[in-house]
């Protein structure tokens, strides 16, 4: 999976700890600075079969005093350069409390 996270502010933030949440497991991720103005990406190699889950449902993003939550859901986008049919996960919903 890859996080895509953008700091618009001009203070320096960081990510103390990242969660990937299945309907029944969580899989930590490592925390990681984000400088202002900039974005940061980040690759989680997710686990294999989460209890039957393989795909997450929602990502955390824990800082020093609040939390960043964005649901996640598939979603089937045209066709990849394969031919294959390519899906990703996306997020929905709105961005809570302060930006880092």
């Amino acid at each position: 999976m890859i996080l895509e996270v953008e700091n618009t502010g001009a203070n320096f933030g960081r990510i103390l700890q990242t969660h990937l949440l299945y309907s029944k497991k969580r899989q930590e991720a490592p925390g990681f600075p984000v400088f202002p103005h900039s974005k940061r990406i980040l690759e989680v190699p997710l686990e294999q079969k989460v209890e039957g889950e393989n795909v997450p449902v929602e990502v955390s993003l824990e800082l020093e005093k609040f939390k960043l939550e964005q649901k996640l859901q598939r979603h089937n986008s045209t066709e990849s350069a394969s031919g294959a049919p390519a899906s990703a996960l996306v997020g929905t919903g709105t961005r809570g409390g302060d930006r880092p």
